[in-house]
């Protein structure tokens, strides 16, 4: 299993964001943008993975969830939080290409799917 160590991440910035490693605690590994100077301001990142009861026939869950706050420029108080999350349940008897083919599509569906992309970005959902 590979260490944790920090993300390089592209978020429609000019240049691509920093994700400090902040250590895992009960399954969960963090990560944060912690430029913003304030704990309040902190991007974050959260993967969590679940390894079944059953090691013949359960499921792997992959859990994970990107937040990322808004503080006030006046107040320097939280305004709120966007939330991005995501979950594959695979199935422990599935081969390395299907578990590789379920990625590739959720990945490419997201990077390169209008009617996905306008869902997110416009809240349009296509008739």
């Amino acid at each position: 299993m590979a260490a944790i160590a920090n993300l390089s991440i592209n978020n429609y910035a000019v240049t691509p964001v920093t994700y400090t490693a902040l250590g895992v605690s009960n399954g969960v590994a963090r990560w944060a943008d912690v430029s913003q100077g304030t704990l309040a301001g902190y991007r974050e990142i959260f993967l969590t993975v679940k390894h079944p009861k059953d090691p013949v026939n359960g499921v792997i869950r992959v859990q994970g969830k990107c937040v990322r706050p808004v503080i006030d420029g006046t107040t320097g108080a939280l305004s709120y939080k966007t939330l991005g999350t995501y979950e594959f349940v695979i199935p422990v008897k599935a081969s390395l290409a299907e578990r590789q083919e379920i990625w590739a599509v959720t990945k490419n569906s997201m990077l390169s799917s209008t009617p996905l992309q306008n869902g997110v970005l416009q809240g349009e959902i296509p008739w």
